[in-house]
């Protein structure tokens, strides 16, 4: 769990949602958890205005991960004034990482439109540094499962 009061930022690549027959296996061990167990682990009903900060980019055709539910945390961190930058892309899908030559799976995978995010998330940890007086950040990556 992250610690609400540190020195953390947190960059998101698509949260993932809770629907998915691998993450409920993965995280419940059933394929039917209880509403209290999804409430547990659902980071939108967990932030509160010591939310650390976050960065979070998402593709709106992710066929996996809801970029509605990323919209909704985002919100969520809006309304607990939790300094945030979000990115969401019009094309993607779900898993294509850096979206560069050096991670990409095939050609389609290589999106230099999306690529930007890294250069994108590097000025706002830069940012953070100044904003933080220049505080050591311990950097939390989440990214998608695929």
């Amino acid at each position: 769990m992250l610690n609400p009061a540190s020195d953390e930022i947190l960059m998101l690549n698509c949260p993932d949602n809770l629907d998915g027959k691998l993450m409920k296996k993965f995280i419940f061990e059933t394929q039917n958890p209880t509403q209290k167990q999804k409430d547990q682990v659902n980071l939108i009903k967990h932030v509160t205005s010591d939310t650390i900060s976050t960065f979070i980019w998402h593709s709106i055709d992710d066929s996996i991960v809801s970029a509605i539910d990323t919209t909704r945390y985002v919100l969520a961190l809006q309304e607990h004034n939790v300094n945030c930058e979000y990115h969401l892309f019009d094309h993607g899908g779900h898993g294509i990482c850096l979206a560069n030559e050096i991670y990409a799976k095939n050609e389609e995978e290589i999106m230099p439109e999306i690529a930007i995010w890294t250069k994108l998330a590097q000025k706002w940890m830069e940012r953070q540094m100044y904003v933080g007086s220049q505080k050591d950040y311990k950097i939390i990556v989440k990214k998608c499962f695929t």
